[in-house]
Parts: structure tokens; sequence; C-alpha cells
């Protein structure tokens, strides 16, 4: 052992060394990498600066001859300074430009822009800074750029632009000029120049070695442009360009190439670059303290350094944590125990020892939240259970973002979560699960469909309702079936509310056992037209039990709803209907339809559609003879996804019924959106059609929407001989109620359809 401890240290030291040579060698390249960077920069930046200034004197020479050759006739005749709107129009929408002026030869000026003060306009044959690039103007015909120098009559530094204006036999009538600023607001000089403190760029005149700009940053213009630069400065540039280059002067001068060097200056030496642009004779240099170059890679180095120190230490750390390992590899054993491998919450029995410790410290009172996701299965038929997973990842996450932070998230299973926390006001609770189904409730976006994620969250308390962990399970999971039935989110456990679920719980036994067998049934409501014909029956399923007697439909089938038995019971519905009505259809020889209705537990099937159609197919039913009965509210959940499932049966033939239309949320969306045939009045609008004036318009309203969409209206719940007639007035199409017939067997129908 202690001879494996000397080879792995041996091993560390061979590192140690190893890369403390590489260290060196990588310093050395990013020196040389770090300057050449450097340097091509400065060359860059001297040639983009060249580039720019050639450009935009260009442009400002071919704006002094336009403005020359249409302000010559204003010229003429002048004595004293005039200020055209022209150039103050300019100006305006020019704002590199802070003065205009045309002058004649002898150096007067003659227009010039309003801001100018005319008592300070200069001639610029007398005055000592304008009179060489002046003169210069009048022999030359191009564009000549002057010295750089404060102007009076203008109040700021500028850049003095001239155009000599020529009549045809060549002589010179008149010069316009212009004046670029030095500094403010000229994009070339503010964008293009000024770096920082380290970095300077510097345009040197070569017919005088007077500076035309440099973007020093703290300079004081009256010194930098008042004189010519140093000499040796600019020698010593030059010198050092020169052998750079390796090309003479003259050579550099008709290139339009920058190169770089390293000057040596007496305020420290400098890596610059330079390049002549020879059209307007000025020098471009571009240049960075190499000191401050030197004090960026020193930072780099320290960066390094301290990079080096802390791998080394990591390294060392590296070889101390193998014998940490073991206890590292207990811990995530530990972990996987404790919590969920897909939503990494804590599990089960995370839970129970939570819950056990909890309980044996003798701890304040605490409850117990119970959430269920409603129509999880629904989404994982439709989107697959590769969704459903993602779905409950994400959901893990919202729930934790809402948690308290003493409060405890457990996944049980599948879509059921468990949350711990002290709060055991009532008020407080009910808040409390706001919060978590708000967060639960938004809209989720599944491959471009909206839906509606719903749950529902039972509450019990320690130790109320429970002295061990299994009994609060037990009356949290009561309560929150109380609630995904009353569809009210939140149930708080109470004793009613145990007994409700035991006797659901015991219809859902006998409900399993029934279906399949006689004690489920089927009778058939008809449906009239205003003449009395028969157009169609409603299906209905009934169950007599022998234990609890005659079970209404709506108690039933809530509860086929909610327990996850509507499947079975659909499908037993549509079969012993489809066997009903082929047998009546043969006998009677009459042609009718049969309403059967669908709920959205069915639609979610990802089958539906394909056992439907067999069944069809297997009784020898044609589908224009079956009407789909599907509630408006059933969209709610998600109209895209189920709107596709409607529309392919509407295309297999089936007829669509919107059953109590009116009383959704989304009702001309859904008739926008869908192929439906059949409006169903809702029974509460009729109950009231003659005694309520706000129902007779509903009913009104309902029946003209129909008929705009080409649909027929049936009106449901029809009791007296006043709603028939009313019903009638109104165009409603259909009827169906008690004063008609009530529902009955297959054998009374057909004694029914035969009296017809």
């Amino acid at each position: 052992m202690a001879l494996l401890k000397k080879n792995i240290w041996s091993i560390y030291l061979l590192f140690l060394v190893g890369s403390f040579v590489l260290a060196i060698i990588t310093a050395s390249i990013r020196w040389t990498d770090i300057y050449q960077n450097q340097a091509l920069q400065q060359i860059h930046r001297a040639e983009q600066v060249a580039s720019a200034m050639k450009s935009v004197l260009a442009s400002h020479e071919m704006l002094l001859d336009v403005l020359g050759l249409q302000l010559l006739p204003q010229y003429r005749n002048r004595e004293e300074p005039h200020s055209p709107q022209l150039f103050d129009d300019l100006m305006a929408i020019n704002p590199s430009i802070s003065g205009f002026a045309l002058t004649n030869p002898n150096g007067r000026m003659v227009l010039v822009d309003s801001t100018a003060d005319r008592g300070l306009l200069p001639n610029l044959l007398e005055q000592e800074s304008s009179r060489d690039s002046f003169l210069h103007t009048l022999a030359s015909k191009r564009m000549v750029v002057g010295r750089t120098y404060y102007q009076d009559a203008l109040g700021s530094w500028g850049i003095p632009i001239r155009k000599a204006l020529r009549n045809e036999q060549g002589e010179v009538v008149a010069v316009m000029a212009a004046v670029i600023r030095a500094e403010g607001v000229a994009p070339i000089f503010d964008n293009e120049l000024y770096y920082g403190n380290h970095d300077e760029v510097s345009l040197v005149r070569a017919q005088d070695h007077y500076l035309q700009y440099q973007s020093a940053a703290d300079s004081d213009p009256a010194q930098l442009y008042h004189q010519p630069v140093d000499s040796e400065r600019l020698q010593a540039s030059l010198d050092q360009l020169v052998l750079s280059s390796q090309l003479v002067l003259d050579k550099i001068k008709q290139q339009s190439q920058a190169h770089a060097y390293v000057v040596d200056l007496p305020q420290g030496k400098r890596i610059e670059a330079a390049v002549y642009e020879a059209e307007h004779e000025f020098w471009v240099f571009s240049s960075v303290s190499l000191r401050d170059v030197l004090c960026s890679y020193g930072a780099l180095i320290l960066v390094y350094g301290i990079s080096f120190i802390l791998v080394h230490i990591m390294v060392f750390l590296l070889f101390r944590s193998v014998a940490r390992s073991e206890k590292r590899s207990r811990d995530e054993l530990q972990y996987q125990a404790y919590h969920d491998s897909l939503t990494l919450l804590p599990n089960r029995q995370f839970l129970i020892d939570h819950a056990h410790q909890r309980m044996a410290s003798d701890q304040d009172e605490f409850s117990l939240l119970f959430l269920d996701v409603d129509n999880f299965k629904g989404i994982n038929d439709n989107f697959g259970h590769d969704y459903g997973d993602r779905f409950l990842v994400k959901l893990g996450s919202r729930l934790k973002a809402v948690l308290s932070r003493d409060d405890v998230l457990v996944r049980l299973g599948g879509d059921e979560f468990v949350v711990i926390t002290s709060k055991c006001c009532e008020t407080e609770l009910h808040l409390y699960c706001e919060q978590l189904l708000a967060c639960i409730n938004a809209d989720d976006w599944i491959e471009g469909s909206k839906i509606h994620i719903g749950a529902s969250i039972g509450i019990a308390s320690y130790p109320q309702h429970g002295s061990n962990l299994n009994e609060l399970l037990r009356a949290a999971d009561i309560a929150m079936y109380k609630a995904k039935e009353d569809s009210n989110g939140v149930e708080f456990f109470r004793q009613d509310v145990e007994q409700q679920y035991l006797h659901d719980y015991r219809i859902e036994q006998l409900l399993r056992a029934a279906i399949g067998t006689d004690e489920l049934y089927m009778n058939y409501q008809p449906q009239l037209d205003q003449h009395h014909t028969l157009i169609g029956v409603e299906a209905l399923v009934r169950w007599t039990n022998p234990e609890l007697g005659f079970i209404p439909p709506n108690e039933f089938i809530a509860i086929a709803e909610n327990r996850g038995l509507m499947s079975q019971l659909g499908h037993f519905i549509i079969e012993r209907t489809l066997s009903d009505m082929r047998a009546l259809h043969q006998s009677c020889e009459v042609d009718f339809t049969v309403s059967i209705n669908i709920s959205v537990r069915q639609l979610l099937q990802r089958d539906f559609v394909s056992v439907l159609v067999h069944q069809v197919e297997h009784y020898q039913f044609q589908p224009q003879h079956i009407v789909l009965e599907i509630t408006e509210n059933v969209f709610i959940e998600d109209i895209n996804n189920l709107g596709a499932i409607v529309i392919e049966l509407r295309n297999r033939g089936f007829n669509i019924s919107l059953d109590d239309f009116g009383t959704g949320y989304s009702s001309l969306s859904v008739l926008q959106k869908l192929p439906i045939d059949e409006l169903k009045v809702d029974k509460s609008f009729v109950d009231n059609i003659t005694t309520d004036e706000k129902a007779r318009q509903m009913i009104r309203n309902i029946i003209a929407i129909g008929k705009n969409y080409g649909m027929s209206v049936l009106a449901e719940g029809v009791e007296t001989e006043n709603q028939v007639r009313m019903l009638g007035n109104f165009g409603c199409d259909y009827f169906q109620g008690y004063w008609f017939a009530k529902p009955m067997n297959v054998d009374d129908l057909q004694r029914f359809i035969r009296c017809k």
C-alpha cells in the first residue's frame, strides 16, 4: 500500500512538472498571439480610418460642387455676408458639418450659414491658420483639406474643406467651403477613432506635419492643433515603418496598405500601424501602448496562474476523494431509494419516513394534501406516454416553485402527488391549494394543440383525520375524489364526505359487475317533428340493481366518468343500442335516426373512431342513421384535438348533435369550427318558455343561430301543449319530451312506431 501511495504521488509530481513546462510554452504562445492580434488590430484600424476618411471627404467634395453651382448666382454683386436658407437646411440634416461659406478669391466670405458670428468672420488669406491651404485651394482643381483650427465665428474646432469654383475659362470665381466638426457629432471621429485612454489614432498632414485629428481622450485641442507634431516623434514612426515594411517611403505612400511596427517614444513603447492617404495627403497612425498590452497579458497570465493553482488543488483533491468514493456511492443509492426516478421528487418511501418522524417528534399538527391530475389517462392516450412523462416532470417543477419553504412535495406514483405542509387553517389551506391549482391549470401546448390541464386536491389534517400515514392518505384520497366529482378543485375531508365516498365506491363496484348483464338496459325516447311524425329516438341507459333498486342515470354515469368506467359503459350502450335498432328497423321498416350520448372519456380513447365504425359495420347499420350527441362543455377540454375527432366522425357519415347548447362557455366558437348537424335546446330553457321572456328570447336566438348555420334544432324536455305551440311558432324543427312520449323499452317503442 505504501509503495502504491508513493507511485501515485510520483505520478502527481510528473504531472506537476509537465503542466509547469506546458504552462510556460502556453504563456509564450499566448504572448505571440496577443502581440500579433494587437498589430493586426492596429493595421485594420488604420486602413479602416483611412478608407472611411477618404469616403467621407469624397462625399463632402460632391456636396461642395453641388452647393457651389447652386449658390454661385447669389454670390455675384454681394458686398456684405449673407446667409442662404440652404446652408441651415443642410446643417440640420448633416450634424457633422458645423458651417458653410462661399468666399471670393480674395479670401472674404460672402455667403455664410446663420450660426456664424459675422463680426468674427476672418479673411482666409490674412489668417495664418488658413492662408496656405486657401492658396492651395486656388491652385488645385480638387477639394483641399485645410489645417484643423479653432473657428472663432463658429466657436468650435473644425476641419476646413474647400473647393475652388471656376468659370469656363478655368479662372477661379469663388471658393465653396465647409467645416467638419473635429469632435462631438461627426460619426467618423466618435465611433471609428476613439478607443480609450491607451488607444490612439492620429491623422497627420504630410505637407506641414500639423495634426488633422487625434483621438486622445484627455488632450487639449489647443495643444494638439496649434503647432506641428514633434518631428522626432514623427521621424521615429516613419523610420520604423520603413524598417518594418522593407520599402522606401515613396513606395509606401503609393500603397493603401498599412504596416505595423513597435516604436520607442519618450512616453513609452507603442505598437503602431501607419498608412498614407495619398488623395488628401495625410498619414493615419493607429497605436496602442505596449505597457497596456503587457498589463492585459499580465492579467491573463494571472488568470492562468490562478487556474494552474486551482487545477492542481483539484487534482490533489481528486486523489484524496478516492477514499471518499464509497461513501458517495452509498449516498447515491440512498437518494435513489428515497426519490422518484422520473421527476426526482421524494417518493412514497420518503413520505413514510418523513411522516413517521413528524408524528414521532410530537410536533404541531400538519396537513396532508392529496393531488391528482384530471384525465391524465387521456393525455397519455392522445399524446403518448413520452409526453405524459415530460408533463409529470414539468408539473413537479411547477408545484415545487409554489411550495412554501418548509413544505414537502412527494410523488406517490402516476399522476398522484402529496404535499405535507404545516398550514392547518382552512382558509389558509384553501388559498394555498388555489395557488397550486393555478400553476397546473395554465394552458399547455402539445404538438401545436392547446389543452387545459386540471387537477383535484383532497385535504386531511393530523391528528384529526388519522393517527398514522395510511389513515391520513385514505382521508385525503376520499376528499380528493369528492373534489373530482364536484369539479370544485379542493375538498376538505369530512365524515359526510367519507359516507358519500363509501356510497359511491359501492355504486362503482356494483356497476362494474352490472356492465354486460341484464341489470343495465336501454330505453328510447321518441323525437318528432311538428306534424308528430317520428324522426328519431334518443338512447338512454337505465340501471335497476337487485340490492339498491333503480339507480338514477345522473348518479351512476357521473361515477362511471370519475372512476374510469365510461369506456366500458359507453361500449355497452353503443353495442346494445345498435342491436336493438337493427332489429327494430328490420321489423318496422321505418327510417329514423338514433341519438347516442358520447362522453369526453370515450372521445379521448385512441381507438374510439375505429371501434365505433367496427360496431356499426358488425350490426350492418348505416352511419347516417346515427346521431352522436356531444355536450358543448366537452370542447372546453381541447377543441382542437377533440374537434379533429368530431370532424373525422362527420366525414365517415355520422350525424353530430350539440347537446345542451347555450349552457356552455364557447358556443359560437364550437359552431364555427365543427361540422354540427343539430342543436339541442336544453330543458332548462324549455321549462320556462311560457313564463320567462329571457328564456323565450334565448330559444329564439338558439333557433336563429341554428338556421343561420344550416342546422336543425331539437327541443328536449317538452312537457306541455303551450310549449309545443310556442316552440313551433319560433321555428323549432323537432321535439322530445313527455308531452309526446316517455322513454320506453324497445318493445314499447315498436308498438309506438306501429301506432304512428
